[in-house]
């Protein structure tokens, strides 16, 4: 159950995703969106929903960042849900 900490953590995620160059800060939250909660699958979704809003290359870039932290944590690959 993602709780209101990581709820938090999505939506600062969404924002820097449509900010554009944050990859730093996108790790930092990516990292507290997991920590409370959040699956990885929740954290690209969020992310792949802004295509439309913010655009192929800041939604590419995002999750290049979010993938460097889904790597440090041994995540990958995604397994289906």
């Amino acid at each position: 159950m993602v709780t209101t900490i990581g709820r938090h953590a999505l939506v600062t995620i969404a924002a820097l995703t449509t900010l554009g160059d944050a990859e730093r800060q996108l790790k930092f939250h990516t990292r507290a969106a997991l920590t409370a909660g959040a699956s990885p699958q929740d954290i690209v979704d969020a992310v792949i929903h802004l295509l439309a809003f913010a655009g192929n290359p800041r939604v590419f870039n995002a999750m290049l960042a979010i993938r460097q932290v889904f790597a440090e944590r041994e995540l990958l690959p995604l397994q289906q849900q």
